[in-house]
């Protein structure tokens, strides 16, 4: 089992028993301490790759001090190495900048939402089929305008919606065909239509 400072005189503490079951003391000011260990602490670590340790000579991670520097943060200006590289709009942040939140002219303000016009077009055309197709000519020209209205907007955060609103294209497309063929045939023959 390793060894955990104490948090008050900064001694090494052995736990003895399973973590959480009682209580310990420290050797050095008998303060009583509760240790919780998580199972990844008793995990031994594994070597990070050769090309990743930083040799003499080579700038070292920030964060950590045996893997070998690839980067600066763009805000602090600290090393980082592959693992703590966060890119984000073309600049490499550090885990602390980037949570931070502080923003500036050189960093826009983070995305956490975005517009979904394959979304909105999918539910104007699921009104023009609830409405049993009477509205498909309205529901497919409102589907289409909002696609094009959108066409050069920012795909989704989460996944790939191209597919989407490539067949939310095709279905208005088939909503105005469908629904304006109808419409003329109604007002052509209406006797049709009756019962």
């Amino acid at each position: 089992m390793k060894t955990l400072p104490c948090p008050l005189c900064r001694a090494a503490v052995t736990p003895v028993g399973a973590p959480g079951t009682g209580m310990e003391q420290c050797p050095d000011c008998g303060v009583k301490l509760r240790i919780e260990v998580f199972p990844a602490a008793e995990k031994v670590e594994t070597p990070a790759a050769p090309q990743a340790r930083s040799g003499p000579g080579e700038a070292a991670c920030f964060y950590h001090e045996s893997r070998r520097a690839v980067v600066p943060c763009d805000r602090c200006g600290r090393f980082l190495c592959a693992l703590c590289d966060l890119p984000v709009g073309g600049l490499h942040l550090c885990p602390a900048c980037l949570g931070s939140r502080t923003q500036d002219a050189a960093l826009a303000p983070l995305e956490s939402r975005r517009l979904r016009p394959d979304l909105i077009a999918g539910y104007i055309l699921l009104l023009g089929v609830l409405s049993c197709g009477v509205l498909f000519p309205l529901t497919g020209l409102a589907a289409l305008g909002v696609l094009r209205r959108f066409r050069n907007h920012p795909p989704s955060l989460v996944d790939s919606s191209a597919g989407r609103i490539r067949l939310a294209y095709v279905l208005a497309v088939v909503e105005v065909v469908f629904g304006t063929a109808f419409w003329i045939a109604f007002l052509a023959a209406p006797q049709f239509f009756s019962p």
